[in-house]
């Protein structure tokens, strides 16, 4: 039966209905004349009742009649295969017969589930295939006896009746099983806490092109309909051996259990078998991990600008997650700088003042309530000073370009100036030039406010049809720190032509290189090079030595 004659058929049952309320109020008074012998209020007061119930039963009979009318459900697919109570390895095919809809509507797919009690509870494996698809594949069941249905559901989002039951017993894995991962403990520890992250790691399976981990508060990892309290979750489409995700406090508190597998496949694909399964707890009271150790600096060197802090990380470092503090004081009363979102075990101070300084560190793992941080406690307490020499340029550089700087023409880039140390309260001018000020155009001068040791500009990159060197420089309390921006135009590979910092094959044709920031350095053979004191510009001491013992020689000065 179709919409439209559906459709008909409703509004003649509604019409009908409608008569029979009509004739119950037309009537009305004719019957009420015809009993008036009876000489009584009450017969005529029960047949009224009855008049009004017959009306009301004709109403649901006819709606009964017209709500016949609308889609059914489809009836339930007959299962073929396996055959009841056989004995079969995995992966197996499940198969069944197709169904057509009597309302008309289309099938728009089959669903199927798998449980080892015929009660169907809990579920392990679930799935589903198209309208025309009536076999799909079971995988990743170890070896036990199971049961299994299969519904039908038509395209107007109405599912039908499920199967009945069918069993089988898995055997073993056969050929085509992909092979299992061994899952290993979570990191760091297995005590975590609400909002706080929780990373997993495996063994890779040769062959392997994806990964399924799974998570659930039940050891039977049960799927659909669930108990309240019950959950169970995974993510598919792994290509990595780790995976991990911030257990949001909406998954509430518990011991949880995890597994993977391997998987051949897209959708559904061919599972391996579950991987060993592994527990842990979520709780807000949970104890907390150990607060970060301190690296460097620790011993109160003296140093100039920028200085990077570095610590170890803590067993289940998170994003975001370090909080550091420097101070003036060994109290932490007067905080020169701070941050309290830092993932890397490091920070770079960039501008502080000179003196004594203090710095500790903290780790954040979540809520240990609600409404509080499960923070660690804080680091011990390392200590550095800043020199208190006059602050020379340390570096000019293009931020957020590495070295070697090589940077495309037809763009605008920001360049940083660092000094070795802050300037004085009332502020410091640098002054600032170019190799190829029609290229790569500086301001004359910078003034960095008192307090600060690094300033940043943005400069518009010109056009060039060929590699091109530019050489930016900044100049303060008569030091002069270079930043060459070179590439070998011998060597520049045919495409847009950049301009930037020389790369391997140009500082091959110089028997010096640049350090972090610009700074040269003398080209010690075989260990490290310390700083020059000044530049080697315009001399050629041959076999002469540095002041620091490090041998070095000029043989051409490309500024």
């Amino acid at each position: 039966m179709n919409a439209t004659e559906a459709a008909k058929k409703y509004l003649i049952a509604l019409a009908l209905a409608r008569i029979a309320l009509c004739v119950m109020g037309c009537e009305k008074g004719r019957h009420i004349s015809r009993l008036a012998h009876y000489r009584s209020a009450t017969w005529v007061s029960v047949f009224r009742v009855a008049l009004l119930r017959l009306a009301s039963l004709v109403i649901v009979v006819l709606g009964i009649i017209a709500g016949g009318i609308a889609a059914a459900a489809p009836p339930a697919p007959m299962p073929f295969g396996p055959i009841n109570g056989a004995n079969v390895t995995v992966p197996a095919t499940m198969s069944w017969s197709a169904v057509t809809d009597p309302s008309g509507a289309s099938i728009s797919g089959y669903n199927w589930k798998v449980s080892p009690a015929s009660g169907m509870t809990p579920v392990v494996f679930m799935d589903s295939t198209g309208g025309t698809t009536t076999q799909d594949t079971l995988s990743g069941l170890v070896p036990g006896t199971y049961f299994w249905q299969v519904q039908a559901a038509n395209s107007a989002g109405q599912q039908g009746a499920w199967s009945p039951v069918q069993t089988f017993n898995v055997t073993g894995a056969g050929p085509g099983t992909p092979g299992t991962p061994v899952l290993g403990p979570t990191r760091g520890y297995s005590t975590f806490h609400p909002s706080e992250s929780v990373h997993f790691s495996w063994s890779a399976v040769t062959g392997a092109p994806t990964y399924r981990l799974e998570v659930s508060n039940d050891p039977n990892f049960p799927l659909g309909t669930v108990a309240p309290g019950v959950l169970t979750f995974w993510n598919d489409n792994i290509r990595t051996t780790t995976d991990g995700f911030v257990h949001h406090p909406s998954l509430g508190e518990g011991t949880f259990f995890a597994r993977v597998r391997h998987r051949l496949g897209f959708r559904g694909g061919i599972r391996s078998l579950p991987s060993n399964v592994i527990q842990y707890t979520v709780f807000y009271n949970n104890p907390i991990g150990p607060a970060p150790v301190l690296l460097s600096p620790i011993n109160g060197e003296t140093l100039t600008l920028p200085v990077t802090l570095t610590w170890a990380h803590v067993p289940n470092p998170q994003a975001m997650g370090y909080a550091w503090e420097v101070a003036k004081d060994a109290t932490f009363s007067t905080i020169e700088a701070s941050n309290n979102q830092y993932t890397e075990p490091r920070a770079l101070m960039q501008s502080l003042t000179p003196g004594p300084k203090f710095w500790r560190v903290l780790s954040q793992h979540g809520l240990s309530s609600p409404t509080t941080n499960a923070n660690t406690a804080w680091s011990t307490t390392g200590r550095f000073t800043i020199g208190s020499a006059p602050p020379v340029p340390v570096s000019i550089a293009l931020e957020g370009v590495d070295a070697p700087q090589v940077v495309y023409s037809g763009v605008r880039r920001n360049v940083s100036v660092q000094l070795s140390a802050a300037v004085p309260t009332g502020g410091a001018t640098v002054a600032l030039s170019s190799s190829n000020p029609g290229l790569a155009p500086v301001p004359p001068t910078i003034t960095l406010p008192g307090g600060f040791a690094l300033a940043s500009f943005e400069i518009p990159i010109g056009q060039v049809t060929l590699a091109t060197p530019v050489t930016l420089s900044a100049t303060l309390n008569d030091a002069l720190r270079l930043r060459p921006v070179h590439r070998d135009a011998a060597n520049a590979q045919q495409r847009p032509p950049p301009i930037g910092a020389g790369d391997r094959d140009w500082r091959r044709h110089h028997d010096w290189i640049c350090g972090p920031g610009g700074v040269r350095l003398c080209p010690c053979r075989g260990r490290r090079c310390e700083p020059l004191d000044e530049l080697c510009v315009g001399r050629r001491p041959l076999g002469g030595h540095h002041s620091r013992g490090c041998p070095w020689h000029l043989v051409s000065d490309p500024d």
